[in-house]
């Protein structure tokens, strides 16, 4: 569990402090033609990350980050349009964006077809841990899209489809269920028969950020191994320096904790990820052992 959980928090402060480019082509007016999903991350100078992901007929999008003195970074975000979106969606979307950055030290601006943001944030991570985060995202970015059609029927609108309902827990398998996915709030459970049962959790109120995950043991469990779990969980957290994670072990229970003042929502962060991670368990039946 700690190790996603490890990757769930970088992800959300990813979406903090990673990154715009330097390199990064000035949008132009006209739109841009998107013919299949891709991502890709790097350093692209030693204060500098650049991660930027493609989603066919829809858009591509570009942050950088570049770090500055202290805890503040300076982030880029540019997004262009593929031409099948239409001008009026994107001039709402340039409008909703000015209006939030309207309340916050950061501006927007937009053509046509792309809108720029730029702001100052605080910054969490260094720029290693910054892009082995970028990284990890690619990699989830691509389980999550390397099966859909670049020929989308609704470009822009890429979801999730709804978890098929889980078996019955007597064929001995693990389900995983989505109990609530809204913009400001996620949860899900894993279980897996007379082994353990996952809850995790996401939410964003009054500018906070907070991601909870759960692991909850079978009676028929020994404490010794609860405990050999929870000592290695401690261990784990305490190598990721930079990211304000905790850990407590009570009973059968490892709770992992993240907690973080952004300001910004960054669920489109982490809840893909954590929806990618229990349809994995739904159609493998098995939870994996670096969940």
């Amino acid at each position: 569990m700690i190790k996603k959980f490890i990757s769930y928090s970088a992800s959300m402060l990813l979406a903090l402090t990673a990154c715009s480019t330097e390199n990064t082509v000035a949008p132009s007016n006209g739109p841009v033609k998107v013919d299949q999903n891709e991502c890709s991350a790097k350093l692209l100078s030693q204060n500098s990350v650049e991660l930027k992901t493609a989603i066919a007929n829809a858009f591509i999008t570009t942050t950088t980050a570049k770090k500055l003195k202290g805890n503040k970074v300076e982030l880029e975000i540019t997004t262009l349009y593929d031409e099948s979106i239409p001008v009026d969606e994107i001039k709402k979307t340039c409008t909703e964006n000015k209006m939030e950055a309207a309340e916050k030290n950061a501006t927007v601006s937009c053509t046509d077809y792309s809108i720029t943001i730029k702001s100052t944030e605080e910054s969490y991570l260094d720029i290693d841990q910054t892009l082995a985060s970028a990284q990890q995202a690619c990699k989830e970015f691509s389980k999550k899209y390397s099966s859909v059609s670049n020929e989308d029927p609704n470009p822009g609108q890429i979801e999730n489809d709804p978890p098929t309902p889980p078996p019955s827990t007597k064929t001995g398998k693990a389900t995983c269920q989505i109990l609530e996915d809204t913009e400001n709030n996620f949860s899900m459970i894993a279980s897996a028969p007379d082994s353990v049962t996952i809850t995790g959790t996401a939410s964003f109120n009054n500018g906070v950020q907070i991601i909870k995950l759960v692991e909850e043991f079978d009676p028929s469990v020994p404490q010794s191994v609860i405990d050999a779990e929870c000592a290695s969980a401690k261990e784990e957290i305490a190598e990721e320096e930079g990211i304000p994670l905790q850990v407590s072990c009570e009973g059968n229970k490892i709770t992992g904790y993240f907690e973080a003042v952004t300001g910004k929502n960054m669920m489109t962060s982490v809840v893909p990820l954590m929806i990618s991670e229990c349809n994995q368990i739904q159609e493998t039946g098995i939870i994996p052992e670096d969940f």
